[in-house]
């Protein structure tokens, strides 16, 4: 929230911003009325107070609701009975696989979520052979059930097609900007797609063979490509191009993207399963590295080659099993305690790891504009 521009916007004093965030929040026994009756009486200033309580009230206030309405959604969704595809399982899992097969199937299907399942049992047989009296209470096949749900349905172009062209979310849209039903609402959509979005949707060799030709595009000192697209999405013809790029979901397990994400799963399933075999707890502190995975794009990326760096080097070295669970712990909370995962490296070396490789990066060089203040300039001319 950046109380210092709104109140800027309103021309108040950031105090009144933090008083409506404050009283939005819920924090203080004070009802909104009331204090708006009280700013009123404030003298020279006041209006411009009160714009400012209510910008941040507003925007607290709708951030708040939304939260209290996907809690009910979560909470309605652990009510609802279980699954019967997870009835082999132990009861404690149950909610939480249920949960993983609904999102899975309304990703791509029942036999990519039977896939899901087949990968769990993987990962309960290892914590049942680590703890064969169930002291833990399957927390290790619990959190890797949520994890790996998670990764199973990663973004990609047909994934946000399909949610931004949902009903559900055009209603939420209208709830949140107050529209009534007289009301016209137009929504734009803006899109950037750039070649490593569209090479994720296309077979292995085609895709290799696009990212090639915009490395070397980059390499010769030109911006990467994109398509920057402006879409009318509340209209018939916006739908419709969000839909047909939807349904693309149906060839998803022909596109590079699938083939390296599946791969990287499997890679980390079975560093579960070897890890929990060896000792409960380095294969609990592998299942919850699935934490690393997060986001899209760049940040998506590290997550995958950080987590995959600690299954290597970590997760497989010759340490006894108890010092390297110490070790993943550690280098995890380090990886998610900054954006950048600074804090990470210093982990890895003291625990005997290579530290990350470094990606190569271009070096853009760019001719400096002369000035007629520019000494350089004058002494040239």
């Amino acid at each position: 929230l950046d109380m210092q521009g709104m109140a800027q916007a309103n021309g108040t004093a950031v105090s009144a911003v933090m008083f409506g965030a404050l009283v939005a929040s819920g924090v203080l026994p004070f009802e909104k009325a009331l204090c708006l009756k009280v700013i009123a009486q404030s003298g020279r200033g006041a209006e411009a107070s009160q714009r400012g309580f209510n910008a941040a009230w507003a925007l607290v206030d709708r951030a708040r609701l939304m939260k209290a309405e996907l809690a009910e959604q979560v909470a309605a969704a652990m009510r609802t009975a279980p699954d019967p595809a997870v009835a082999g399982f132990p009861v404690e899992l149950h909610e939480m696989l249920s949960l993983g097969l609904a999102r899975l199937r309304e990703y791509q299907g029942s036999r990519y979520a039977s896939q899901y399942l087949d990968r769990m049992q993987r990962i309960l047989s290892a914590e049942q052979a680590a703890d064969p009296v169930g002291a833990q209470s399957y927390r290790l096949s619990r959190e890797v059930a949520r994890w790996l749900a998670l990764w199973m349905s990663y973004d990609d172009i047909a994934r946000v097609a399909d949610l931004k062209s949902r009903g559900s979310r055009m209603a939420r849209v209208r709830r949140e900007v107050s529209a009534g039903h007289a009301d016209l609402l137009a929504v734009y959509d803006y899109f950037k797609p750039g070649i490593a979005e569209i090479a994720s949707m296309l077979p292995t060799a085609l895709a290799t063979r696009l990212r090639d030709w915009d490395r070397q595009r980059i390499a010769e000192g030109k911006s990467g490509w994109a398509l920057p697209v402006t879409l009318a999405s509340h209209t018939l013809t916006g739908t419709l191009l969000l839909r047909a790029v939807a349904a693309l979901r149906h060839l998803r397990p022909l596109s590079s993207r699938y083939a390296q994400e599946q791969q990287q799963i499997d890679e980390w399933v079975s560093a579960v399963t070897e890890g929990a075999v060896q000792h409960w707890q380095l294969g609990y502190e592998l299942g919850l590295c699935g934490r690393l995975i997060k986001g899209y794009g760049d940040t998506n990326d590290r997550g995958r080659d950080t987590l995959l760096h600690l299954i290597r080097y970590l997760g497989r070295a010759n340490a006894p099993a108890s010092e390297r669970a110490e070790a993943i712990r550690r280098a995890r909370e380090a990886s998610l305690s900054e954006e950048a995962g600074s804090g990470l490296d210093p982990v890895l070396a003291e625990f005997g790891a290579p530290p990350r490789p470094i990606k190569a990066q271009p070096i853009h060089w760019v001719r400096r504009p002369r000035t007629p203040s520019d000494p350089t300039s004058s002494h040239r001319s």
